[in-house]
């Protein structure tokens, strides 16, 4: 009842009560699971406690439960929001060296609530169904994004565009936050990333398109066909 409480309140917002339940769970002696923990971590991100979050990480490990990779974006997040690119890029790091866990036919992750699409916050909480078990802290596109934009907060362009590069070498494909937030980084670049920013906007635009596209099948999709085809030919006027 608590991990539903804490996480109700986390998506609500209410990160300061998500915060003081979560240490209510823990003192009264009942299990704190993964869930439990996630959420808080989340609640830290909200409110930009990245301390308590790396606290809340911590604890996870010394008490035996295995950070996922809800765990790790939740904490990059509220580092994100800090400003602290450099705790970041550490928890990317560890992320990186953990074992490649073997893949499962499903996604096996729980989504992740309250998606964001703001450039500048690059929630943790989106499901983008990468198919690893639960349990794997392997990074994603929302810990890459995470990442870039800690970067961009603090004038790190070139980092930020790093990893960039770093996340299409992962075979990871960058979305329209990611690519607003890579955009950022190539205007704080100025004249020396110039080129990297004209490849950026062109493929930002081509994600927007296809993100504007109503789905095939659909009564808006055929009204669309309809328009951009014209007449036909031969008809009679």
């Amino acid at each position: 009842a608590y991990t539903a409480v804490i996480s109700a309140c986390e998506k609500g917002g209410q990160w300061e009560r998500a915060l003081l339940l979560l240490q209510e769970l823990k003192i009264s002696g009942l299990v704190c699971d993964a869930r439990a923990y996630n959420a808080g971590m989340a609640a830290c991100a909200r409110g930009q406690f990245w301390r308590r979050a790396l606290v809340l990480l911590d604890e996870m490990k010394q008490e035996g439960i295995e950070p996922d990779t809800f765990s790790y974006n939740a904490a990059i997040t509220a580092c994100q929001k800090t400003g602290r690119w450099d705790v970041a890029l550490l928890l990317l790091d560890e992320m990186k060296a953990a074992p490649a866990p073997a893949k499962h036919a499903g996604t096996g992750s729980e989504p992740e609530p309250s998606a964001s699409t703001d450039a500048d916050n690059p929630s943790p909480s989106a499901c983008d169904g990468t198919n690893v078990p639960r349990k794997a802290a392997v990074p994603n596109i929302i810990t890459f994004t995470a990442a870039m934009s800690a970067c961009n907060r603090a004038g790190q362009w070139e980092r930020a565009l790093g990893l960039l590069d770093e996340l299409r070498v992962r075979r990871l494909v960058p979305n329209a936050v990611t690519l607003r937030v890579a955009a950022d980084a190539c205007r704080q670049g100025g004249a020396a990333a110039h080129a990297q920013a004209i490849r950026i906007e062109e493929e930002l635009q081509g994600c927007i398109g296809r993100l504007s596209k109503p789905p095939a099948g659909t009564a808006e999709a055929t009204e669309t066909t309809k328009a951009t085809e014209g007449p036909v030919e031969g008809g009679a006027e």
